[in-house]
């Protein structure tokens, strides 16, 4: 019996890199959701006196998100992260080849090739889910009306 030492190495970096993909799919998300692109600070006051309204400090600035050190942490993390997950899942294709020549499995070749396209592919495939269920929706309310 043959070990096969380079294509399951191949077949662990792609589901590392696959792993990791999705990890920063629910990263990204989070981002999302704590992003400010731009926060108004306003440090004016008004009241009124009588008939008479009274403004002092019309100051008003605009921040952007790199104001924000945790925002821009997070940022630096998931472009790290995402460096690593394309690094992960070129050597697992710098590997392929190399198992399909050495160890002359085409199981574990096949099956070594596949975890890094899907790792890479996944944030597409997201996006197209999404796309597909929204043009889902609306073919249906579409239907709806000629019905």
């Amino acid at each position: 019996m043959k070990n096969h030492y380079i294509g399951i190495l191949a077949i662990l970096l792609g589901v590392l890199a696959l792993g990791l993909s999705v990890y920063l799919i629910e990263k990204k998300q989070e981002l999302e959701e704590q992003r400010i692109s731009k926060v108004n600070l306003k440090t004016d006051f008004t009241f009124k006196f009588g008939k008479k309204e009274f403004t002092v400090g019309s100051n008003s600035r605009e921040k952007d998100s790199e104001d924000f050190p945790e925002i821009k942490r997070k940022e630096d993390e998931i472009q790290s992260l995402n460096l690593s997950m394309i690094s992960f899942a070129c050597l697992a294709f710098v590997l392929v080849p190399i198992s399909w020549i050495k160890e002359k499995n085409k199981a574990i070749s096949i099956i070594s090739a596949a975890f890094p396209v899907m790792a890479i592919a996944w944030q597409f495939i997201v996006i197209g889910i999404a796309a597909g269920i929204a043009i889902a929706i609306l073919l249906i309310i579409l239907s709806s009306f000629a019905a």
